[in-house]
């Protein structure tokens, strides 16, 4: 009875959104869903309450409330994701796949929403808006200022960008007894919890650490000890795929080595510690960039560490 009212009072367009308030927190789904799709042609600011309103009445599994709230976000969805995006209290994974919906958005409200997400936010989130943004700008984005934006909004100006060289050394052939050797070594994880946190400038371990290299957390307890080991002292004997490294050789002097990120114009690519630069083809000497040939990551030896210290951090290793 009351979809029936609702829907006759939205047909002669009767105090459609006072109505709507008051069933918005009805307690059938089946009205709050029609309550969501008479939101389908409102504004968003018009609009925001209520949808926030009934998405929390959601309970994660009714198909179809979930489908007439996606309804009413029709024509809103920039300001949706975008909202999402910019939530700290929400996992960063999540606000990153919402990132990523507006990066498949070829509006001029997408392009805005990440231009705010990439100068109001930081770490992952503003390197996944930079990244769409650096991408797409010619492409989703053409019409749309981009560069000109980036520019006024202080995030990218191929004048006067600073770019800071970043060299990984080549390592000397290791003085480290071998994998099998240091595997017999009995690991200490207590020890090896501390003496990892140097990998946590590179490596994710759990909830720490950056994104620069791959995960590893489940990674040594997926793999042999001897693996794990050979990992860390011989880096470059195997690179997991998708981490290969290449050499920008910069106009001025120096390099920068690093993960590439975008072969574009500028060029974007993330050195150790998670340091992500955009670099202007103008300032690339021969216009090009160059495999590295070997690994990013420093070698056992180049860290420091004794043949100890590398079977009490696989001891660490194997408990995460």
């Amino acid at each position: 009875m009351r979809i029936a009212a609702f829907r006759a009072l939205r047909r002669i367009n009767h105090r459609v959104l006072e109505h709507a308030r008051m069933l918005a927190t009805d307690s059938s789904p089946a009205v709050r869903r029609e309550v969501a799709l008479a939101l389908r042609d409102t504004a968003f600011d018009t609009a925001r309450e209520l949808l926030l309103t009934l998405a929390r009445g959601y309970d994660g599994n009714d198909r179809a409330y979930l489908e007439a709230w996606g309804t009413g976000c029709t024509g809103k969805e920039p300001q949706v994701y975008a909202a999402r995006a910019a939530a700290a209290a929400l996992p960063e994974r999540e606000r990153i796949s919402a990132i990523t919906a507006l990066g498949f958005i070829p509006t001029r409200a997408s392009a805005n929403a990440l231009l705010d997400l990439a100068q109001k936010s930081s770490g992952m989130v503003k390197a996944h808006a930079m990244w769409w943004l650096m991408n797409y700008k010619d492409i989703h984005w053409k019409d749309a200022g981009i560069n000109a934006a980036l520019k006024a909004r202080g995030l990218y100006d191929p004048d006067t960008v600073s770019i800071t060289p970043s060299i990984v050394p080549e390592p000397e052939p290791t003085k480290l007894p071998s994998a099998a050797a240091i595997a017999k070594l009995q690991g200490d994880a207590t020890k090896g919890a501390a003496t990892a946190q140097a990998c946590l400038l590179c490596h994710r371990i759990g909830d720490k650490g950056n994104e620069y290299g791959p995960a590893l957390s489940g990674f040594a307890q997926a793999q042999t000890t001897e693996v794990v080991i050979n990992a860390i002292i011989n880096p470059s004997a195997e690179i997991a795929h998708g981490y290969d490294g290449v050499q920008i050789n910069l106009r001025d002097g120096g390099q920068v080595h690093g993960i590439l990120l975008s072969g574009g114009d500028p060029i974007v690519i993330q050195s150790m510690g998670g340091l992500t630069q955009m670099i202007p083809a103008s300032k690339v000497r021969g216009g090009a960039r160059q495999q590295l040939g070997r690994s990013l990551m420093l070698s056992a030896d180049q860290l420091g560490l004794s043949a100890q210290d590398v079977a009490d951090v696989v001891a660490h290793l194997k408990t995460q």
